[in-house]
């Protein structure tokens, strides 16, 4: 079924005819839920999944995370708290979203942290694609415009440093 699949998925993206893969996707997700039925009985799906790759994860602490930072961002906004302490591309998200007029961002950071994107080990011919896109896009100023119409401001001068 893996390789079927692969192969269908393939196909799938080179003809744009997703209802290649179809049969095979549904054939995958039964598989899945009935894998996820043998590891962990009785458990939804989706947290013996989340569990496979953060062990103690499930929906509900996912929930419970999003829900206080939600409610953080709402305390701040109505003067319960004076500050919301949250990684920096999430803040300014929320300044220039839902908080625009009502809340600012500091313009520095307190800490420092790196993101990036993972591939799969070995993968090159993605890796090179995701590269070369990047390139374009710093160079041709459409990172600097999507990174100002979601976040608000100008991106940090780091980004264009190689």
């Amino acid at each position: 079924l893996q390789s079927r699949s692969m192969r269908s998925w393939e196909e799938a993206k080179r003809s744009s005819d997703y209802s290649l893969f179809s049969k095979d996707l549904g054939e995958l997700i039964r598989m899945t839920k009935e894998k996820c039925a043998y590891t962990d009985p009785g458990k939804e799906p989706y947290n013996v999944l989340i569990g496979l790759y953060e062990e103690g994860m499930d929906t509900d602490t996912i929930d419970r995370v999003f829900n206080q930072l939600n409610e953080a961002f709402w305390e701040l906004r109505n003067g319960g708290v004076d500050a919301v302490i949250n990684d920096i591309p999430t803040n300014d998200y929320y300044v220039t979203t839902a908080g625009k007029g009502k809340v600012k961002s500091l313009a520095l950071a307190l800490t420092e942290e790196d993101l990036g994107i993972a591939v799969r080990k070995g993968n090159r011919e993605l890796l090179g694609k995701i590269n070369r896109g990047l390139e374009r896009i710093l160079a041709d100023g459409t990172y600097a415009a999507l990174y100002r119409k979601w976040f608000g401001k100008e991106p940090p001068k780091e980004i264009f440093r190689r």
